[in-house]
């Protein structure tokens, strides 16, 4: 990681234009399976007025490092309400 320097050029830093892009939020995750550790897929939402709409899974390009990170950050904001009223695909 380098620091951005305003103003200045470097092979560190590449800007990206995007056209089109929507924002997710986490609202949970799956359970593991086999032998992968702390966590399957993080399930992803977006505001729909007063509640969430489901959007999808991610789960795959995280390290073992990023999910035990992910995994030791989201563990303590768990609550036993479901973000959606509706039961989603892979839901454990």
């Amino acid at each position: 990681m380098s620091p951005y320097r305003s103003g200045e050029r470097s092979a560190d830093w590449l800007k990206i234009k995007t056209a089109r892009r929507q924002e997710a939020v986490i609202v949970g995750f799956t359970t593991p399976r086999r032998s992968r550790p702390y966590f399957g897929s993080l399930v992803l939402a977006m505001r729909d007025g007063k509640s969430w709409r489901y959007i999808g899974h991610v789960g795959t390009g995280f390290s073992h490092a990023a999910l035990k990170g992910l995994y030791d950050k989201l563990l303590p904001l768990r609550i036993n309400a479901p973000p959606f009223k509706e039961r989603v695909k892979d839901e454990a």
